[in-house]
């Protein structure tokens, strides 16, 4: 009995505590070129900061997953830095 109800304890606390989100997205900072940026997290290479002015990438982590906007100013700097778990 006491190993189901750590088992349920594990299970829901892992339900209910998101997972931390990459570390190489803590690097980046508003001011930061986009070179920078790309080095930083290499998935952003690929977004639409040319088209739309923001790079988007997303780790998952089983069934949640986080999503990154990285929005740039008319230089290419870090203008914005949005996070959303799912």
């Amino acid at each position: 009995m006491i190993l189901v109800a750590g088992l349920l304890i594990g299970f829901l606390a892992g339900r209910m505590m998101p997972p931390p989100k990459p570390n190489s997205w803590k690097q980046i900072e508003p001011g930061m070129h986009y070179l920078e940026v790309y080095e930083a997290v290499p998935a952003l290479r690929d977004g639409m900061r040319d088209v739309k002015g923001v790079d988007t990438c997303t780790a998952e982590f089983g069934s949640s997953y986080w999503q990154l906007f990285v929005y740039y100013d008319g230089n290419g700097k870090v203008k914005r830095i949005e996070t959303k778990l799912f």
